[in-house]
C-alpha cells in the first residue's frame, strides 16, 4: 500500500471516530461489504510516512527552480507545517514513551536527547524561513540546509531510534501510540468541523458552563 493511501486511511478511520462512528458501526460496515476493517498502522509506521512524505516536498521545493515563487512558497509552508506536527507527535508522545522504558544513561536515552536536539535547531531554521518575505535571495538556501538536517535526523532515527523503541515498546504499545498519531493528525487536518466535533463531545477546552452564565448576566 502506497504510503499517501496509508495516511488517507488512517485519518479517514480517525476522523470517523471524532465525528461519531463507532468501531461496531466500522464493523458493521465492513461486514456488508464483506471485507474486515484493517488495524491501524503503528506509531512508528506512520512516523515513516512522515518522512518519506517531507522528503517529496522537499523534492518538489528544491528542484529545477521551474515553479512559480507563490508555489514554491505554498510548499514550504507544507513542509513547515508537516516538520511541526512530526516533531510535536515525537515530542509530546513517542519520545516520553522510549524514554520511559529504557534504562537510565542507555545509549537508548541518549538517542532521545539527540533527537530532541537536532528538533531545537530544526525549529530555529524554520523560524528563520518563516520569517523571510519577498524575494529573499537566501530562502533556498535555508531550506536546503533545513532538507540536510532533516535528512541526518531521519537517518538516525530509522536507522537506530525506531528499531530499539519497536524493541522496547512493543506492538501493542506502538499500535496504541498510532491511533493516537491518528487522531491528532485528522484533527490538524479537519480545520473547524474536527475541532466543533471534539467540543460536541466535551473532549475540547471551551468556555466554562459559569463563564458562559456569567456573560449571559
Amino acid at each position: 500500500m502506497a504510503i499517501g493511501d496509508t495516511l488517507t486511511r488512517v485519518i479517514d478511520s480517525a476522523r470517523r471516530g471524532a465525528f461519531g462512528e463507532t468501531d461496531e458501526d466500522e464493523a458493521a460496515t465492513a461486514g456488508r461489504s464483506g471485507t474486515a476493517p484493517e488495524a491501524a498502522p503503528d506509531a512508528i509506521a506512520l512516523l515513516e510516512a512522515d518522512h518519506a512524505n517531507v522528503k517529496r516536498l522537499f523534492e518538489q521545493v528544491l528542484g529545477d527552480g521551474s515553479g512559480s515563487i507563490a508555489s514554491e512558497r505554498k510548499t514550504i509552508e507544507k513542509i513547515l507545517e508537516e516538520l511541526t506536527l512530526h516533531a510535536k507527535l515525537e515530542e509530546t508522545h513517542f519520545y516520553p514513551a522510549v524514554q520511559k522504558k529504557s534504562k537510565r544513561d542507555t545509549e537508548d536515552r541518549e538517542r532521545v536527547l539527540e533527537a530532541v536536539e537536532e528538533h531545537a535547531a530544526m525549529k530555529d531554521l524554520m523560524r528563520r524561513i518563516k520569517r523571510s518575505t519577498g524575494r529573499d535571495e537566501t530562502l533556498r538556501a535555508k531550506v536546503q540546509v533545513l532538507k540536510e538536517i532533516v535528512e541526518h535526523h531521519v537517518a538516525e532515527e530509522e536507522g537506530e531510534l525506531f528499531p530499539e523503541a519497536r524493541r522496547l515498546l512493543g506492538e501493542k504499545q506502538l499500535r496504541a501510540l498510532g491511533a493516537e498519531f491518528a487522531k491528532i493528525k485528522a484533527r490538524a487536518a479537519g480545520g473547524p468541523r474536527a475541532a466543533s466535533a471534539t467540543r460536541k463531545r466535551g473532549t475540547s477546552a471551551g468556555p466554562a458552563p459559569a463563564r458562559r452564565r456569567a456573560a449571559k448576566g
